[in-house]
């Protein structure tokens, strides 16, 4: 049964990300900006996720970033990708962090970590392309069309945020975004 649920949530996410690459490629990707917890963005992301026993989870949400003003779903899709990057590319027992915290007096951090395998220098400008995967022996049976950073960067763009990442090969990556807080 689990395979089952397990197989329909990774549909369904590939389901969202080609509707979501169809809808930016032509202009059409609706947002429905409202105030958000920022609490529940993180759940939600971590409920889509299939983990395994072999991985640690933990994360943190500083409670002066609380809210944030956003599309839900939408926010939920880059916080689901990024979390589902960094299990895929983490090795048995490594942990995966999520971390918000206050960035500026107007923004919140967003902050994934894994403990995987890295991106080497020489591939880190591909990252954040279409189709476009970091190529490593040690990644190299991770299934992935390449897209996932991709919408992951168009839609914190369209929310106004940055998005980066740090990574050391060998030693994993962290990737951050930022939005707005939602004020008042």
């Amino acid at each position: 049964m689990n395979i089952f649920i397990e197989q329909a949530n990774r549909l369904s996410n590939l389901a969202e990300d080609t509707l979501s690459v169809t809808e930016l490629e032509a202009g059409q990707l609706s947002y429905s900006f409202k105030i958000l917890n920022v609490e529940r963005i993180v759940q939600d992301a971590i409920a889509m996720v299939k983990f395994s026993s072999r991985h640690k989870l933990s994360y943190h949400v500083d409670p002066n970033v609380a809210y944030v003003k956003g599309d839900q779903n939408k926010l939920r899709q880059v916080v689901t990708n990024l979390i589902s990057n960094a299990v895929k590319y983490s090795p048995q027992g490594g942990k995966v962090t999520i971390e918000v915290k206050e960035f500026s007096p107007a923004e919140a951090l967003f902050s994934v970590t894994d403990e995987g395998v890295g991106i080497p220098d020489e591939q880190k400008d591909k990252l954040f392309r279409k189709f476009s995967r970091i190529e490593r022996k040690e990644a190299k049976d991770i299934r992935g069309a390449g897209l996932g950073l991709w919408i992951c960067k168009e839609i914190v763009n369209a929310h106004g945020g940055k998005i980066w990442f740090e990574s050391e090969v060998g030693s994993g990556s962290t990737f951050h975004f930022t939005l707005k807080k939602a004020t008042g």
